[in-house]
């Protein structure tokens, strides 16, 4: 809470989650965030309650300690560890 400056940041709640809102900012690719349902965070693994969708049907959110889920716009998910990596397809699609 400390950290956000509009209130759609207080979805985010995860580190991880900070650093990828912040890379697509800063690589402006345009997104929304979407809120997942409310429920008890695991300290040892915290796993991300917000969906970032891309305009191109891209969307990911954090799944603990094994990274960013990512699923395409037909629906199909992979994992991905990095968040350059995220950030990339996220982009793909995205009009300059």
């Amino acid at each position: 809470m400390e950290r956000a400056t509009a209130v759609e940041e207080l979805l985010l709640e995860t580190e991880p989650e900070w650093r990828l809102y912040e890379e697509l900012k800063a690589h402006m690719i345009p997104f929304a965030l979407q809120a997942l349902a409310p429920k008890e965070i695991d300290a040892e693994d915290p796993v991300g309650r917000v969906w970032f969708r891309s305009e191109s049907g891209v969307r990911t959110r954090y799944g603990g300690n094994v990274g960013f889920i990512l699923q395409d716009a037909s629906g199909q998910e992979r994992w991905l560890a990095e968040v350059r990596r995220v950030v990339r397809e996220m982009g793909r699609g995205t009009p300059s």
